[in-house]
């Protein structure tokens, strides 16, 4: 068609390629390489998310170094669009890493949920171990141990978010939740910090049973932890 019109025809050039890795192909080749190492799942390989963590250490170290940080940043929407100049973000690269995941998959195997059976007897332990304790000291830690779990479990909070939980809110909010006043008993269990996305700290109440179906008891374990730090 070209020619019936009297224009060359307009391809780009397929090569030659640069003698330096533009594309990322010396990451690619160690990912490769470090695949065949003897896995934590699997002694015949790694799996994709652990030689993929090649790459982030790669991109990490590209984004810190003096080209990284004075790449220039769009915005796009609510979010931020970053430009990088990093071989590990090249078309060709990011090809490689689908093609990687999809011939590979993903083997995987996560921790075993708390069994809420368990945690019902935890609470029985963590009880005579407090009356058994000898020392001020060990009650008010077994007490603050079994107040974690229980309030975590009860508010499916993730590990460090137990740690958020406000003591002056506690004693604040604990006599509400009495159902003197015609409303449900229940437990407000206030979070202060900052959470997500969000910026700044920022003091969250949840609401909680005060015994649940399974008969865990919230609303007696916070106010064990009041009278116990009190």
């Amino acid at each position: 068609m070209s020619e019936k019109v009297g224009l060359d025809p307009e391809f780009m050039a397929r090569g030659p390629f640069p003698s330096v890795d533009t594309m990322g192909y010396g990451v690619a080749i160690q990912m490769v390489l470090k695949s065949t190492e003897d896995g934590k799942n699997n002694r015949d390989y790694q799996q994709f998310d652990t030689i993929r963590k090649l790459k982030s250490a790669h991109s990490n170290i590209h984004e810190s170094s003096m080209l990284g940080v004075r790449t220039g940043v769009s915005s796009v929407g609510d979010g931020n669009l970053t430009l990088s100049q990093g071989i590990t973000q090249s078309l060709w690269f990011k090809r490689f890493m689908r093609g990687c995941r999809l011939r590979m998959g993903q083997d995987r195997k996560p921790n075993l949920a708390l069994d809420v059976r368990i945690l019902v007897h935890m609470m029985v332990v963590f009880e005579r171990a407090i009356e058994a304790a000898e020392t001020r000291a060990l009650k008010i830690l077994w007490t603050r141990v079994a107040a974690y779990c229980v309030l975590s479990y009860c508010a499916t909070l993730r590990g460090h978010e137990g740690f958020m939980a406000d003591l002056d809110g506690l004693r604040k909010y604990y006599d509400r939740g009495d159902g003197t006043n015609g409303d449900a008993a229940h437990a407000t269990l206030p979070l202060r910090g900052r959470f997500k996305t969000e910026e700044g700290e920022r003091y969250h109440l949840l609401l909680l049973a005060a015994v649940t179906s399974s008969e865990l008891e919230p609303r007696k374990w916070i106010g064990k932890l009041i009278m116990c730090v009190h």
